[in-house]
C-alpha cells in the first residue's frame, strides 16, 4: 500500500536565528518576492518581449508572546553606531507530524521595526511583540535538497540546513517538539495549572 504524504500546514513552522531554534513565534509574514519586468520592443514587432529584472523581497515580520528581551536587545544593538547586527534566519515549514518539508534560508537579516504589546488593564489577551526584519539575501528549497543555487553566499555559523539529511531534519524537528512540550509544561507549572 502506498502511504499518503502529510502536507505542510501554515501553523507548524520553526524559526532559527543564528543556529538557535525559536519555536515560540506565533506568526510569520512577508515571505514574498517579486521580479521587475521591462517590456522591450524589437524591430517591427508589435508584441514586446518582457525582460526580467531585479528581484525584490518584502520585509519579514515575526510575532510572538513576550518571553524575554532578546528581540528588543537585537533591535537596539545598532542604536549608537547606526549599524544593526545582521543575522542568519531559517524558517522551516513542517507537516502536522513535525516533519520538515520546506525552508526559507535568509541571510543578513537585521531589525528595522519592533512593536511592543498593546497594554490594557481590562483585557486578558497575550502580550505580543513584533519584529520586522529587512533582508540582504535569501534562498529556499525542499528539506533535504543540496540547496546549491550557484550563489557564493557566506554560510551561517549555525545549523547548515542545506547539508542535513532527511533523517537529521527529522531529528531537529523532534528536538524542537520536545523543547516546546517542555516549555509548555514549565509555563503551566508557573501558572499553577
Amino acid at each position: 500500500m502506498i502511504g499518503v504524504l502529510s502536507r505542510a500546514v501554515a501553523w507548524r513552522f520553526y524559526v532559527q536565528v543564528d543556529g538557535i531554534i525559536y519555536g515560540e513565534f506565533t506568526e510569520c509574514s512577508g515571505l514574498e518576492a517579486s521580479r521587475e519586468v521591462t517590456p522591450f520592443t524589437e524591430g517591427g514587432s508589435l508584441t514586446p518581449i518582457m525582460l526580467p529584472g531585479r528581484v525584490s523581497h518584502s520585509n519579514i515580520v515575526l510575532k510572538r508572546g513576550i518571553i524575554s528581551s532578546a528581540l528588543w536587545d537585537w533591535f537596539t544593538q545598532g542604536d549608537k553606531s547606526g549599524l544593526p547586527e545582521h543575522r542568519s534566519l531559517i524558517i522551516l515549514l513542517a507537516t502536522t507530524d513535525g516533519i520538515p518539508l520546506y525552508y526559507w534560508d535568509v541571510t543578513g537579516v537585521y531589525p528595522v521595526n519592533w512593536s511592543g504589546p498593546q497594554l490594557s488593564a481590562d483585557g486578558n489577551s497575550l502580550a505580543v511583540e513584533s519584529l520586522e526584519l529587512a533582508r540582504g539575501g535569501s534562498g529556499d528549497g525542499e528539506a533535504g535538497d543540496d540547496g546549491d543555487d550557484g550563489s557564493d553566499e557566506e554560510e551561517s555559523n549555525g545549523l547548515d540546513i542545506d547539508k542535513l539529511s532527511f533523517l537529521e531534519l527529522n531529528q531537529v524537528a523532534d528536538r524542537v517538539i520536545t523543547l516546546l512540550k517542555r516549555d509548555t509544561i514549565i509555563e503551566r507549572e508557573r501558572a499553577g495549572r
